[in-house]
């Protein structure tokens, strides 16, 4: 067992609503989150999962997420944060099982709930312990949880990061016309990201940075605008372009000519 000293892992019991569910949340730590009661949504990296019952979250650290409740006056659920550091190296082998390909999160449905329940539900009595003695007894039912959970026979995953930056591609595709200005914050913004993890996971399975997908898009958009005969001072200006000079020479580096030539210029 790691040193104690890190004192990293803890728990929460939330029954209704909860005023420190809301808004955007990005832990350092691993966050389980395990579903009693109660319908919502959860916003994961990109997308939106219902809560469901008898289900447990586990997510990754530096993973951004929110909790929507639709009926707070009858959800109830526990929270369990803790770091990789404070498991021995068994159930940090453990901990990585449980989570399929680079996904953020795992959702797992097939479980022992009576067993589960218990567990978490002794969790309560954690808080009338001493800090020290709570730090090892909330361990120790963390380590029987990750041990129950990776017995489970059914896991299923937040969507993939290549299917992430498929919906994101899609995305600029079909923006980029409208909003010549569209900017990462803005992407970042619509699908639930940050901008570190969007830019990333883009560049990881497109082979090309946001940036230059967009800048590239803006191009082609140019072109099409100049083949219907519009100048190409003016498509630069209506794809976003303010200084036609690196418009220019991003067309040639993307076209291969001069926006020019294609009028025949």
């Amino acid at each position: 067992m790691k040193n104690s000293n890190t004192k990293n892992v803890d728990c929460r019991h939330a029954i209704g609503y909860d005023a420190s569910d809301l808004g955007n949340k990005c832990s350092h730590l691993y966050e389980m989150i395990y579903v009693l009661s109660g319908s919502g949504t959860l916003k994961i990296e990109g997308s939106s999962l219902p809560f469901e019952k008898e289900t447990i979250y586990l997510l990754k650290p530096l993973t951004y997420y929110e909790i929507c409740s639709d009926d707070s006056s009858e959800s109830e659920r526990y929270h369990l944060s803790f770091s990789s550091s404070d498991l021995g190296d068994d159930f940090i082998d453990l901990l990585k099982s449980l989570f399929s390909e680079n996904n953020p999160c795992s959702i797992i449905c097939d479980f022992s709930v009576n067993e589960i329940s218990r567990i978490f539900g002794s969790l309560d009595f954690a808080y009338k312990l001493t800090e020290e003695a709570r730090y090892q007894y909330v361990l120790a039912m963390l380590i029987q949880i990750l041990v129950l959970l990776s017995s489970s026979a059914s896991k299923k995953s937040h969507i993939s990061s290549s299917e992430l930056a498929s919906e994101i591609a899609d995305f600029i595709s079909e923006n980029i016309e409208n909003n010549k200005f569209l900017t990462l914050d803005e992407i970042a913004k619509t699908f639930f990201v940050s901008k570190f993890y969007l830019c990333r996971i883009f560049k990881s399975y497109s082979g090309i940075s946001v940036h230059a997908y967009i800048n590239r898009k803006r191009i082609m958009l140019a072109k099409q605008y100049i083949d219907s005969g519009m100048s190409a001072k003016s498509a630069s200006k209506s794809v976003g372009y303010q200084d036609y000079s690196a418009f220019y020479r991003a067309y040639v580096k993307i076209v291969g000519k001069s926006p020019k030539s294609e009028k025949g210029e």
